[in-house]
């Protein structure tokens, strides 16, 4: 059904796939961002830290997301480097959905 959008509707569909891989990016950014406010440094170490889809997603998701409306992305944090286990864990969890 996704796929099919791109023979009626070609700009729309390309308008759908860059507002979604812009939104994963800054989604998985804003728990990047929270996990380095309670402690944690994989984000910055990996270079995770960066609106680049490709750094979030990867080949595989945006291909996915062309092809079937699915897509994900990674952000590599280490719960065991927070502050506050409870509220590091809230907080770097509840960053991405806030920002959306």
């Amino acid at each position: 059904m996704f796929i099919q959008s791109i023979r009626t509707n070609t700009l729309g569909f390309f308008r759908i796939v860059l507002i979604l891989i812009l939104s994963v990016s800054l989604h998985e950014l804003a728990h990047g961002f929270a996990a380095l406010t309670q402690g944690d440094d994989p984000p910055k170490k990996t270079g995770h830290m960066t609106v680049n889809p490709f750094v979030h997603m990867g080949w595989e998701s945006i291909i996915f997301l062309c092809i079937g409306g699915i897509c994900w992305g990674e952000m590599p944090v280490n719960p065991a480097k927070f502050r506050s286990a409870k509220w590091g864990n809230i907080l770097v969890s509840a960053a991405g959905p806030l920002l959306n």
